[in-house]
């Protein structure tokens, strides 16, 4: 692989490297505008989230495009735009490395696509159950970090659900009072996924909603932290145009490491078969397979940016770390 040149992947013959990279979250709903602006001020409320980005976007317009985040929360009211739009984003975007926390109604009102028939769903498909008054019941894992601080949790008078249980390979990580799953983990892919069967708007929204003196803003924002690899998962995230400039942003590497970008126009199960990287796994295909540059992981997180050309647009990327024999890569990125 220390063969392979740089100039294959970029025209520019150097990257510029930035300072730590700043994560960013979009809370996407289908529902009324004002009740989506109270779940990003509610959970960012909480301070869990630091200095993070959070946008919003209503998917009763359309499908985001969701390259330049790191998670995403995604309820729904009305039916998306398209629904099975808006599914397959979700599920590419999770095996692009980013993570997403769902939300009530998205089990009986929308995603479709992929997200279902890929089996990313922490819950199946239900009808929605309101009207009867419920609390936070058992908790199955209360060392899970979405639990982390939290107490009590009310979903006031309406306390809307899906009725649906936990998908094949779910986790139940804690009920409702009535038995029905409340937070589940759906592990297994490239992003951490979360499953918060409540109703993401608050009382602050209408009275009926979840009570917004209990922790339910908590559980969202611990969620958000979770998916997006504060955990400890090692992340890529790709961001620009092809042809033109591209970001890549890492956050959750070994500090002060050895770190190496490596490319092909596809993906793949490839062993490296020497070096200090040998017997690691990668997500790359051979087509074009190549190490791109080497650079310091630095604090753990950080941003590369350069200029890539035609022949790089719809290829993938991977960052390998050499601390250890296989090596730690993180998830798989595409150039947009």
């Amino acid at each position: 692989m220390a063969s392979l040149r740089f100039g294959t992947l970029c025209a520019a013959a150097t990257l510029a490297c930035a300072g730590g990279a700043q994560a960013d979250v979009l809370i996407a709903g289908a529902a009324n505008s004002t009740w989506i602006s109270e779940v990003r001020s509610t959970i960012l409320a909480t301070g869990l989230l630091g200095g993070q980005n959070v946008d919003t976007f209503d998917l009763t317009t359309g499908t985001p495009n969701l390259a330049a985040y790191d998670a995403v929360l995604s309820f729904t009211d009305a039916s998306p735009l398209d629904p099975n739009a808006w599914g397959n984003a979700l599920a590419d975007f999770v095996d692009a490395g980013g993570g997403v926390v769902q939300t009530t109604f998205s089990w009986n009102v929308g995603p479709g696509g992929r997200w279902f028939s890929g089996g990313y769903s922490p819950l199946q498909t239900a009808s929605q159950s309101q009207g009867v008054p419920l609390t936070l019941g058992t908790v199955h894992d209360p060392s899970h970090p979405v639990l982390a601080g939290v107490s009590t949790f009310s979903g006031g008078a309406s306390s809307y659900h899906n009725t649906g249980g936990v998908s094949p390979g779910g986790i139940l990580i804690a009920d409702w009072s009535n038995s029905r799953p409340l937070v589940v983990e759906m592990p297994g892919f490239a992003a951490g996924i979360i499953g918060l069967n409540f109703y993401a708007p608050s009382s602050l929204s209408r009275a009926d909603f979840w009570d917004a003196n209990t922790d339910g803003a908590v559980m969202m924002a611990n969620a958000i932290n979770y998916v997006m690899g504060v955990s400890g998962s090692f992340r890529l995230r790709v961001s620009g145009a092809c042809p033109g400039s591209i970001s890549l942003d890492w956050s959750n590497a070994t500090p002060s490491s050895t770190m190496g970008i490596v490319f092909a126009l596809n993906t793949g199960s490839f062993t490296v078969g020497g070096g200090p990287c040998a017997g690691t796994m990668l997500g790359l295909g051979t087509t074009q397979l190549q190490l791109v540059r080497t650079l310091s992981t630095g604090s753990g997180m950080g941003t590369v940016s350069g200029n890539v050309g035609t022949s790089a647009c719809g290829g993938y990327l991977q960052l390998v770390v050499v601390d250890a024999s296989p090596c730690t890569t993180s998830n798989v990125g595409q150039i947009p």
